[in-house]
């Protein structure tokens, strides 16, 4: 017969499904934005429609003329994860029913996401504690609107976390461990192809893999070697292409665009109010150095030079800040990218409850996650974790620490932090978890001595 907690377990976590799933459908089906397809949104879908009916990769826009001229120029300004993932959609005309179509999938991938964190939870939390998390994900403003948009946020989130699921998962048994990691290897690499953020994340993973000292060096090479593989069995594709076809590994701007993006302080071109957000659409010598990345980091250093202490505290405590913060600087309310016409988070009191709630409570998820980390160094350092658990603390930890240092060189925006918060959340309840027991076992003790004492 089945343990009871265990089943109470299972029915706490399938409300919190159909709670992360009404929030999600509820805000597709609800909200409504005008010109849904500009900007990156509008690039991603003709890169999808042009490899459907054209055959080639580009992000030139002939769907909205359907009787195009010539054959679009391939390019390889954006890496194709995401839209392939939109390839099904791509028909012949672009419609409100297309985006419709598109936002759906990717919430029914979004109310995956709790189910996931659950998953993860269990690996490193006792009791009921995983539900905690899992709630947590469900509830979160920003996982719910970005379904709510033709952009990467849901399907990079769902292969991030998926690929850490089952690393760990991986990590914490002893048999049939090599499909395991293979396996989290593809979906890292397919991460990495939605966005290039994930390039060198492998690196980071190395942390937690060689930290399993208690295997020995060749086991761990071997599972280092299998990661990799996995990366490179959905990675090299793409580069092998764009070396046959246009013969670069990538595109050459991309880096500088990225590096230039990140260096203005307070988002903003010389203080300018207006271009607060967009501060290199404000830039009149952002074409000069915009395309090298030798050039960006030559005219980063020299503005730097001329403000050592304005630059050293934005890129110090102003980056990691804005990419841990609530929301955007440009966006609506701070967290709608593209500002909307109509949505829930405005008419209905169970989004704009969630909405409070999380807003509340969003900077003590942040610290406890960053005081967890600090525990988990301690921890590691001191050697009192078993195996399962040094692994999946320091594969939480790392992953944050990756996403912040590679922010704090690149576009600092809070948009960004959507695909670590369901591990900002595990690792935030991890902490909590820790200090109830700590305290229990503090007035246990005082218990125990006054009964003495008595």
């Amino acid at each position: 017969m089945p343990d009871k907690s265990h089943v109470y377990k299972l029915f706490a976590l399938f409300l919190i499904f159909i709670a992360g799933l009404f929030l999600r459908i509820g805000a597709v089906l609800e909200t409504e934005v005008s010109n849904p397809l500009r900007a990156d949104a509008g690039q991603y879908l003709s890169y999808a429609y042009n490899l459907r009916h054209a055959g080639v990769y580009s992000k030139e826009r002939p769907w909205s003329n359907p009787s195009p001229l010539s054959a679009p120029t391939p390019d390889a300004l954006c890496t194709p994860g995401y839209p392939l993932f939109l390839l099904p959609f791509a028909g012949l005309n672009v419609t409100q029913q297309t985006i419709l179509d598109i936002t759906l999938v990717q919430a029914l991938f979004s109310a995956l996401l709790p189910l996931l964190v659950f998953r993860l939870g269990t690996l490193i939390l006792p009791g009921a504690w995983p539900l905690l998390p899992a709630l947590l994900t469900a509830l979160s403003p920003q996982l719910v609107i970005s379904n709510t948009y033709v952009l990467t946020e849901t399907l990079f989130t769902f292969l991030l976390l998926a690929a850490i699921t089952v690393l760990a998962t991986a990590f914490s048994s002893t048999k049939a461990r090599a499909w395991k990691i293979l396996l989290a290897g593809m979906l890292v690499g397919l991460g990495a192809l939605t966005r290039p953020t994930l390039n060198y994340y492998w690196v980071a993973l190395l942390v937690p893999i060689w930290l399993q000292t208690q295997q020995p060096a060749k086991t761990r090479l071997r599972m280092t070697a299998i990661l990799l593989a996995g990366c490179l069995l959905v990675y090299a594709p793409w580069t092998v292409r764009n070396l046959t076809t246009l013969g670069v590994t990538s595109d050459p701007t991309l880096a500088a665009g990225t590096l230039i993006h990140g260096s203005y302080p307070n988002y903003s071109y010389e203080d300018r109010p207006e271009s607060r957000g967009y501060p290199y659409r404000f830039d009149p010598h952002f074409d000069r150095f915009g395309h090298s990345t030798t050039d960006a980091l030559a005219e980063i250093w020299r503005r730097a030079s001329n403000e050592p202490g304005r630059y050293l505290a934005w890129y110090l405590f102003g980056k990691p800040a804005g990419y841990l913060g609530w929301g955007d600087a440009a966006a609506l309310n701070n967290i709608f990218t593209y500002p909307p016409d109509k949505s829930p988070y405005f008419t209905s009191t169970p989004f704009a409850l969630t909405f409070m709630l999380m807003h509340l409570s969003h900077w003590l998820w942040i610290i406890m996650a960053l005081a967890g980390i600090v525990i988990s160094v301690v921890q590691i350092k001191r050697k009192r974790l078993e195996p399962a658990h040094l692994f999946i603390l320091s594969l939480l930890s790392i992953t944050i620490i990756y996403f912040l240092v590679i922010h704090m060189a690149a576009f600092p925006i809070a948009r960004y932090n959507i695909p670590i918060l369901p591990l900002i959340f595990i690792l935030a309840i991890v902490t909590f978890s820790a200090a109830t027991t700590r305290l229990n076992s503090i007035i246990k003790g005082r218990n125990t001595l006054s009964e003495a004492v008595l």
